[in-house]
């Protein structure tokens, strides 16, 4: 197909070799660029003009063949080349939304667990039982995906053995993930707790929240009622006895953004699941998860070959 676009430039091994440029030297880089591009509108040409005949059979799936690699290059072109009025192409700088970093492989793409730790690929997603050690489910994902996607496949896998899960130790990137949004009311959480703060004021977390007697309960003692998911009044902090030590001990409160404050108050969090006594303690203890891309669980069943 080289041969018949005139485009010698493709016969070989690589193109960037067939090119022959320095690399460094910015000005001999896009004059590469604009003879790659120049090649695949050739091509380009060459597809069209086939597929407005009538090829054979070899033809058809020659000129199949050759959609799915141009479909690649237009795929590359777009995403790294840039385009400006009257000047000449320039690659892009930065890098394209969900861009596509291999030929061979479409789904594979560029991720990062944090600033330094880069990925190129693929996120692996292991579901362990701690009683055994044995893998009961496995997910892969493209790496720029959140780690919540793959437990939809987690949750299928498990589903396809009929298994159910009873305690789930996790990561906090998958509090998101269908595993912990859709769970029934007999699994169990355990992951590491987010760090709290609110500078030199009382954070949330030093506050009690009683939803069996629907009571909100403060540092002080100081109790209020509430309903779930409903609005709670501020309190009146002029009627709190004088010497009252937590009192005095909390700043005044800055003026609040009226735009940020609602009419009625704050709204207390509705609990369709809550948390028990003794794991909330333990979920607030947290622990220490083991790998980057790892579910650790109990199964409500022991895996086959258990007793």
């Amino acid at each position: 197909m080289a041969t018949e676009a005139e485009v010698p430039l493709l016969g070989g091994a690589s193109v960037k070799a067939a090119l022959d440029r320095d690399w460094d030297d910015l000005v001999a880089r896009d004059q590469a660029l604009g003879v790659v591009l120049e090649a695949l509108e050739q091509v380009e040409g060459l597809v069209a003009h086939h597929q407005l005949g009538s090829p054979g059979v070899q033809g058809v799936q020659g000129v199949q063949g050759a959609l799915e690699a141009l479909g690649a290059a237009r795929q590359v072109r777009d995403q790294d080349v840039q385009v400006a009025d009257g000047q000449p192409p320039t690659l892009r700088r930065g890098v394209a939304r969900d861009r596509r970093i291999c030929i061979e492989d479409p789904q594979m793409r560029h991720g990062r667990k944090s600033r330094s730790h880069l990925i190129d690929g693929y996120k692996r997603h292991v579901l362990r039982d701690l009683d055994s050690g044995l893998v009961p489910a496995v997910a892969v994902t493209a790496a720029n995906l959140p780690e919540a996607h793959g437990a939809t496949q987690i949750r299928d896998d498990l589903a396809a053995q009929q298994l159910t899960l009873a305690e789930v130790f996790i990561d906090r990137a998958y509090l998101s993930s269908v595993l912990v949004q859709e769970r029934s009311e007999g699994l169990e959480i355990f992951c590491k707790a987010w760090p709290v703060h609110n500078g030199p004021r009382f954070a949330k977390t030093d506050f009690t929240l009683d939803f069996e007697h629907h009571l909100l309960v403060c540092p002080a003692g100081q109790q209020m009622p509430f309903v779930p998911g409903g609005p709670v009044p501020r309190p009146d902090l002029r009627r709190l006895p004088a010497a009252h030590p937590v009192h005095h001990q909390q700043p005044r409160a800055q003026r609040a953004d009226p735009r940020r404050r609602a009419a009625a108050g704050r709204a207390a969090p509705a609990a369709a699941h809550p948390v028990g006594a003794g794991q909330a303690a333990r979920a607030d203890r947290g622990r220490a998860h083991p790998g980057p891309h790892r579910l650790l669980a109990r199964p409500s069943r022991p895996l086959p070959g258990r007793a």
